[in-house]
């Protein structure tokens, strides 16, 4: 099976970590392509991260208070 990681993307400027606030799916939920999958606030600012293509979100990385760096991968999508 084909893997893709969900990673923190580029936020901005002096944004270097990001804190995981909620996750909107459970591993073995699937996923659309395009579908936010995890609020993340980074700043006093709350941004949702979407899933780049169609699977199935098969394990969660970093957990919800946690934090995680700029391109840290936090979750691992099963493609389908």
């Amino acid at each position: 099976m084909i893997t893709s990681d969900i990673k923190v993307p580029f936020l901005g400027d002096g944004i270097d970590k990001v804190t995981v606030c909620s996750w909107h799916r459970k591993p073995g939920d699937d996923i659309a392509q395009g579908e936010d999958v995890v609020e993340v606030e980074a700043d006093k600012a709350v941004f949702n991260i979407p899933c780049e293509g169609r699977g199935r979100l098969k394990k969660i990385l970093i957990r919800e208070g946690q934090e995680a760096l700029i391109g840290q991968s936090i979750a691992i999508v099963e493609n389908i």
